[in-house]
C-alpha cells in the first residue's frame, strides 16, 4: 500500500519517521557500536548501512520506487552524464583532499604534517592529527563495503529525502532550506570521522545534491559518490600500508 493511499495524518507520520531516522542513523549507529564495545570501524559501518537500508526499504514499500530513485528529466541526458559524474567524483575527492589538508594544518600547526592524506613516512603526525579511530574506521573497511555504503547514502539523502522535499506544495523557499539541510545533514553524519572530515563533506554533499537536481534522478549522485569512495579507499590503503605499526592496535 503506497503512501498516497494512506490517510493524510498517517502519511505525514510516515514522512516524519523517515526524515528523523535518516538524520539520526549515523549517530545511532555510532552509539550502538560504542555500547557493544566494538572497536573496529566495520561494526559501525555495518550498523549504519543496515539503518540506511531499512529506510530505503520502508520508503520503497510505502511510496514506491520513484520516491527512492527519482524520475529522470531525460534518460538520454542521464546516460550520457554518467561518465561525467564519475570524473566529477574524482575531482570532488581531490578538492576535499586539499580542504581537509588545509583544515588539519590550521588546527594542528605545531605538527610537521597534519593531513591524513600524506605519505606513509609521515604517518605519526597524521595519526596525531587525524585520530586513530577515524583512520582505522576506513582502513579496516573493505572496498565493496565502502562502495555499497556510497549507494545506500545516496539513495537515502538524494533519493528518499529529496523525494519528500519535491512533495512540498508551493514551497520554493521551504524547498531551498530543506535542500540546504540535506547538504548539511549528510556532512554532519560524518562527524564520527572527525570535525575536519565533517566540514569537508560539504563539497561532496553539494556536488551530489546538485547532480540529483539537474538530472532528476539519483543515479548521477551515486556514480559521483562511488568514484569518490573508490579514490578514498585506494588512498587510505596506500597510506596505511606503510603505517600499520603506528595505527593498528
Amino acid at each position: 500500500m503506497y503512501i498516497h493511499t494512506l490517510s493524510h495524518d498517517v502519511a505525514i507520520y510516515c514522512r516524519v519517521l523517515i526524515v528523523v531516522t535518516c538524520y539520526s542513523a549515523s549517530a545511532l549507529a555510532a552509539h550502538i557500536s560504542s555500547r557493544l564495545r566494538h572497536q573496529s570501524g566495520s561494526s559501525f559501518i555495518l550498523l549504519y548501512g543496515s539503518m540506511l537500508l531499512a529506510v530505503i526499504a520502508f520508503q520503497w514499500i510505502v511510496s514506491g520506487p520513484r520516491a527512492v530513485l527519482g524520475s529522470a528529466h531525460s534518460w538520454q541526458l542521464l546516460l550520457l552524464s554518467l561518465p561525467v559524474c564519475g570524473w566529477l567524483g574524482y575531482l570532488t575527492y581531490a578538492a576535499e583532499k586539499k580542504l581537509v589538508h588545509a583544515l588539519y594544518k590550521a588546527r594542528s600547526a605545531a605538527l610537521p604534517v597534519a593531513s591524513p592524506f600524506d605519505a606513509a613516512p609521515r604517518a605519526r603526525s597524521k595519526k596525531l592529527a587525524y585520530g586513530k579511530a577515524g583512520f582505522t574506521r576506513i582502513q579496516d573497511t573493505g572496498m565493496s563495503m565502502l562502495l555499497l555504503l556510497a549507494i545506500l547514502e545516496e539513495l537515502v539523502y538524494r533519493g528518499v529525502l529529496m523525494g519528500i522535499i519535491w512533495q512540498i506544495p508551493h514551497g520554493g523557499i521551504i524547498r531551498g532550506i530543506a535542500l540546504a539541510a540535506i547538504v548539511v545533514a549528510f556532512a554532519a553524519s560524518h562527524i564520527v570521522f572527525g570535525l575536519e572530515n565533517m566540514i569537508s563533506k560539504i563539497v561532496l554533499s553539494s556536488m551530489t545534491t546538485a547532480s540529483a537536481i539537474v538530472l532528476g534522478n539519483v543515479m548521477g549522485a551515486i556514480v559521483i559518490h562511488l568514484a569518490f569512495n573508490y579514490r578514498l579507499w585506494r588512498n587510505t590503503h596506500r597510506v596505511a600500508d606503510g603505517a600499520n605499526e603506528i595505527l593498528m592496535p
